[in-house]
């Protein structure tokens, strides 16, 4: 096999570039898991998946092409490894290689670092950090970090927090949503409903349309009398009635009549307050601030190599580790596809029931699946499940 061109990436020199860069990497155990079987010899695809095989023995690993995108398509392009074309006897036989760069080897103490806090703690970094589907400082990984540090700091509101962090409403929402599953920080749901637009009844609405009302389109103005500043979906439940856009076109339609207004709830107004758990600060100290001081040198990098070397030396428990650290992830990673179709529409049959009126994407988060579209255009034809509300606000209800 002939070397061919070998191409490398500059690695970030400033904290939120080598912050990103690091966590763009240990959100994910699997590949965390490659970058600590990679070093300076060229290797393959099938040659890495090898080598964890060796190291974490049987039971799951993914296809060989699973590591080939983690090092093409993460570690490649943040500069911890080089890739390099591997040349074989026919010319169309050409295949990528991928070895250590100085900044692999300087930074890889933190993969084991992240493994260990990991089995020890029983948690994977992904529930932790999330994808990083997005790009640049934006990025999942590095925002809900900078969410939890500044936290530490005192309780604060949406607003405070989508100044501080320059991130949008709903990001930080959605940020807020992920770390409140697992019990870092609690806030007050209602302060971060999805849906943004309130209806309040007119201060002087005209008689003669009042004494019109009749039928549902009342049952909705009476419903509006009780709960004014709702939102069309609490309204809906407080009707006890399926269909989000009939509700929607009833209050259009009283709106029309000068009835009813509508508002736009600015959530920043509200003076509930996101707060930071003793969980959430216990990984601060454990694992986020170590990982602040490693990425730019400090004493903290030093300790994780010699953590690192212990833990190599001890093939038992490098086995363990790594075995680990991979099925945690793999129980909660939503690109791991564990289940058949069918039992995938039977959990969202199940928490359409016990959350009617869920959108798609707190349907994927609350199953834990990344893209249940298909899932969804299943249910739909075979009239599981029914789909509710406009194109921007789609809706579901079994």
């Amino acid at each position: 096999m002939k070397i061919g061109k070998t191409e490398t990436r500059p690695f970030p020199t400033d904290l939120d570039g080598r912050l990103d860069a690091i966590l763009n990497i240990v959100n994910t155990e699997l590949k965390s898991a490659t970058l600590l079987h990679l070093d300076s010899n060229h290797a393959d695809k099938n040659q890495i998946r090898s080598r964890i095989r060796q190291t974490v023995g049987p039971g799951y690993l993914p296809q060989a092409i699973t590591f080939e995108e983690y090092c093409h398509l993460t570690l490649f392009p943040i500069g911890v490894v080089a890739e390099t074309s591997l040349i074989g006897e026919e010319p169309e036989d050409i295949h990528l290689g991928f070895s250590l760069t100085d900044a692999g080897s300087k930074f890889r103490p933190l993969c084991s670092f992240s493994l260990e806090y990991c089995a020890r703690e029983g948690i994977s970094l992904y529930s932790v950090f999330g994808h990083t589907r997005s790009t640049g400082k934006k990025r999942s990984p590095l925002t809900r970090l900078r969410i939890l540090e500044h936290l530490a700091k005192g309780d604060c509101s949406l607003m405070e927090l989508e100044t501080t962090i320059g991130e949008s409403s709903s990001g930080i929402r959605d940020h807020l949503s992920g770390l409140n599953k697992i019990e870092f920080v609690q806030f007050d749901s209602a302060f971060f409903e999805k849906k943004p637009f309130v209806y309040f009844l007119e201060d002087n609405p005209p008689a003669a349309e009042l004494e019109k009302l009749s039928g549902r389109i009342k049952a909705v103005y009476d419903a509006l009398i009780q709960c004014e500043g709702n939102q069309v979906r609490d309204l809906t439940r407080k009707l006890g009635y399926s269909h989000i856009n009939n509700v929607s076109t009833w209050l259009k339609k009283l709106i029309e009549r000068g009835l009813v207004r509508r508002g736009e709830w600015k959530c920043g107004s509200r003076e509930t307050k996101a707060v930071l758990l003793e969980r959430g600060k216990k990984f601060l100290t454990d694992f986020g601030n170590p990982l602040n001081d490693a990425v730019m040198e400090g004493n903290s990098l030093k300790s994780m190599e010699t953590q690192y070397q212990r833990l190599i030396n001890n093939t038992p428990d490098y086995s363990r580790v790594c075995r680990v650290s991979i099925d945690t992830y793999r129980a909660v990673s939503p690109y791991i596809d564990q289940l058949t179709r069918g039992e995938v529409n039977l959990r969202v049959l199940e928490y359409l029931q016990a959350n009617p009126g869920s959108d798609l994407m707190h349907l994927q988060e609350g199953i834990s699946r990344a893209d249940l579209r298909k899932n969804i255009t299943a249910l739909l034809k075979s009239g599981k499940i029914r789909k509710e509300g406009r194109m921007h606000h789609r809706y579901f209800t079994v």
